[in-house]
């Protein structure tokens, strides 16, 4: 008797042991099953037909025409049955008819043949392991159970054979249906834990390659993958971010394409074999957007499982705003510092020198001196002139800014200063300046004469740096946020070590220099919730940026970089 499973309202056929197959996976064993019955049938005809031409006794005339009539049937069934088999919804059902048209089948053509030989009892055998391979061995022994009784009743009602041979037969073969069938069911289910395991394994893997991928496309560092030959084969989402550039755009583009200023601190010649880890450096990346980035980069060798080098993956991030915030607090530290002596200073310096440069004033009207005496005098005034200026720039540093923003045109700015810087009487001829604004209404709220006095400062520090002869470039470019103008020089540039203090109170790399220049730009510009940076490549010249919100956005303060 069958047992019974309901299982998705089927009924499973051949008891509870469960079918690992899904039901594509039945189809193909369905039709590999019936392909290898048109092939046993097609080479039983061969057989018959040689048989029937060498006229040899294996097989009577009276039982040719028999034989032909099974072999074509087979032949209509399969054809039948594969034609409606995509139609089939109880492909388990299917399965099982046919393996018991089989057992049919074979018992007939025995019976034809006659049972003296049973030349063919081996297909019953071919049978079983197959119903093993689709049922396990729940189905193998069933199988075995009915290819049993099917044999067993045709020795038994065949009336030449004797009882001995009758028992022999039987014995020998239903000892062998059942061992094939044990053994067969043994071998699937093994092979069915196997694939049970493997598929739970790849599964695993699977999720673990789908985890990988998670963190490494969430990363908040940017990662890029290079082959042997620095060329790009991995770019996360993180990179993209950074960079502005899609990993379809930049897939096996040599990694300097990308970032050229890394070259520099690259390891040209690293050997294949060994390991080039803790790479880390700091340079500058241009993004697509034309704004200047900070990046850290770290890198190590990407080896095989016999340690041989494949390539190399760089871990990147962008530091602009942290170098920012370290510039920014060691800035502040100083003004603290430096406010504490504001005050003082400037009452105990600024009243004497009014009074010393009254009274050298006051002696020059009254008394006759003489030229060499009048000389000295002038140095004098002109020394407590350049005293008292220095005092001022000093409070105008400390000084909490409170100025009053209005709507001004940078434009304008720009063009009385460079008018006012092309009046001066030590002009100098070598010096050619060029003023290209991307338009000419540049309205942001500021403060006039504070900007003027920011563009003034840096475009005396450009002529300065090319005394002997450049080109000073102020150029702008307007956004939907900002408004960007660049000045820059064609001069000796400024050294790496310099540029995180250039804006330092009282740093100075001129002989005459205060160094509060920069120091009080910096500070108007960030007043004005704007950024200003720097970027300088020494003997080639120098960029300062200047950030300026359109809409009032948040103060970011200063920035350093170097190409």
């Amino acid at each position: 008797m069958l047992a019974v499973e309901k299982k998705r309202g089927h009924v499973h056929p051949f008891g509870p042991s469960p079918i690992i197959q899904t039901q594509p996976g039945l189809r193909e064993n369905a039709l590999w099953f019936m392909f290898l019955r048109a092939l046993v049938t097609t080479l039983l005809l061969a057989i018959t037909l040689f048989l029937q031409i060498k006229e040899t006794t294996v097989i009577s005339p009276q039982d040719l025409l028999p034989v032909y009539s099974l072999l074509g049937f087979t032949y209509f069934i399969t054809i039948f049955f594969a034609a409606i088999l995509p139609r089939i919804q109880k492909t388990t059902l299917f399965i099982g008819s046919q393996i018991v048209y089989d057992i049919l089948f074979v018992t007939a053509l025995i019976y034809i043949t006659g049972t003296q030989d049973a030349i063919f009892t081996f297909l019953y055998l071919f049978i079983i392991g197959f119903a093993s391979i689709v049922y396990q061995r729940t189905g193998a022994l069933y199988t075995a159970i009915l290819a049993s009784l099917c044999f067993s009743t045709l020795l038994i009602l065949d009336p030449i054979e004797s009882s001995e041979k009758h028992l022999m037969t039987l014995f020998f073969n239903n000892v062998a249906f059942f061992l094939v069938a044990l053994l067969s069911g043994y071998l699937a289910q093994q092979f069915r834990d196997y694939r049970t395991r493997l598929t739970h394994e790849q599964e695993s893997v699977k999720e673990l390659e789908d985890l990988n991928k998670i963190i490494v496309s969430n990363i908040a560092s940017g990662i890029v993958t290079t082959d042997v030959n620095n060329h790009i084969i991995y770019w996360n989402q993180a990179a993209e971010k950074i960079t502005g550039l899609k990993f379809k755009d930049i897939y096996k583009k040599p990694l300097f394409n990308i970032f050229p200023d890394l070259k520099k601190h690259w390891i040209k010649k690293a050997d294949s074999k060994k390991h080039v880890s803790g790479l880390r450096q700091k340079f500058v990346y241009v993004t697509t957007k034309k704004e200047e980035l900070l990046l850290g980069f770290a890198s190590s060798s990407l080896q095989d499982a016999n340690q041989e080098k494949v390539g190399t993956i760089l871990i990147f991030e962008d530091l602009t705003k942290m170098i920012e915030m370290e510039q920014n607090m060691h800035r502040s530290e100083k003004l603290a510092a430096v406010g504490k002596l504001a005050a003082g200073i400037a009452h105990e310096i600024r009243n004497p020198l009014a009074s010393m440069s009254g009274s050298i004033e006051m002696l020059s009207h009254e008394l006759e001196v003489s030229p060499e005496n009048k000389k000295l005098m002038n140095i004098i005034l002109k020394e407590t002139d350049r005293l008292n200026k220095l005092v001022n720039e000093f409070l105008d540093y400390v000084r909490p800014e409170d100025q009053k923003m209005k709507e001004c045109n940078v434009y304008e700015i720009l063009e009385d200063t460079l008018t006012a810087m092309s009046m001066q009487k030590n002009k100098n001829p070598k010096i050619k300046i060029n003023f290209e604004p991307d338009q000419k209404d540049l309205k942001i709220l500021g403060n006039k004469e504070k900007l003027k006095q920011v563009f003034w400062n840096l475009l005396i520090n450009a002529t300065q740096a090319i005394e002997d002869g450049g080109t000073v470039t102020v150029r702008t470019h307007t956004t939907t946020q900002d408004l960007k103008i660049d000045i820059s020089d064609t001069g000796c540039g400024i050294l790496e070590d310099d540029i995180p203090k250039i804006f330092d109170p009282f740093f100075t790399t001129k002989s005459k220099g205060t160094g509060l220049g920069l120091s009080v730009v910096h500070k108007i510009i960030e007043a004005h919730h704007g950024r200003i940076t720097v970027f300088s490549t020494p003997e080639k010249g120098t960029t300062f940026s200047i950030n300026l919100p359109i809409k009032g956005l948040t103060p970011v303060g200063g920035d350093y970089g170097r190409h």
